[in-house]
């Protein structure tokens, strides 16, 4: 199920094909998402900085020579222009704010029914979640990456004490991942100061998946 974020709003969900592989991702990125993109304003597209980890999908050849054709250097990801962070759920506003409150939101009600039960749960919250919430969520991304490079790669306990701080930088996402929670510390502060470097304080629009 992929999701994104961007300004104060939910992009989707889909459901991606299972299992995803490097063909079925590169023809979401080429026929699905400039659709979902349709209703941002054309000046913020023109803008974007895409990020995505570094799940296998993501990292093919051909997906990455597509996003060096789209982005040019305005990318984020594993062998990308600017270098993913690893294991780095806290670094993702998808990890560290969306997918918990759709978890909560998803089993709220008691057990699910079937497959389709929890699709429709979890459209019914992207469709229902705050505005505000999104926006102090995407927020938090410099200063978090900042705290990572002060720590060296380890864990903060500040590391959630950041919301409402990040006023640097206007940041719009569209965000998906996986939790990974082992980090290795030289290539997670190595990712943290190329992020802090192209998420620089001025305006940028942050695309994530």
């Amino acid at each position: 199920m992929w999701t994104g974020l961007i300004g104060n709003q939910v992009i989707g969900p889909v459901q991606l094909p299972n299992p995803l592989n490097a063909e079925n991702y590169l023809d979401f990125l080429q026929d699905i998402l400039p659709g979902l993109l349709d209703g941002v304003p054309e000046e913020l597209q023109e803008n974007l900085i895409f990020m995505h980890d570094g799940a296998p999908a993501h990292t093919a050849v051909n997906v990455r020579n597509y996003l060096d054709q789209v982005y040019g250097g305005h990318w984020i990801g594993n062998n990308g222009p600017v270098r993913w962070p690893a294991r780095s759920p806290d670094l993702n506003p998808l990890d560290y704010f969306y997918w918990g409150t759709s978890k909560e939101a998803v089993y709220h009600n008691g057990g699910l029914n079937d497959p389709n039960d929890m699709i429709q749960r979890i459209q019914h919250h992207a469709q229902h979640l705050e505005p505000e919430k999104i926006h102090a969520a995407i927020h938090q991304i410099r200063r978090r990456a900042i705290l990572c490079i002060q720590q060296q790669g380890g864990i903060s306990n500040n590391a959630w004490m950041v919301m409402m701080v990040m006023n640097i930088t206007q940041l719009n996402i569209i965000a998906r991942s996986e939790f990974k929670l082992t980090k290795k510390v030289s290539e997670l502060t190595k990712g943290c100061k190329d992020m802090i470097t192209k998420l620089k304080p001025v305006q940028h629009d942050l695309v994530t998946n």
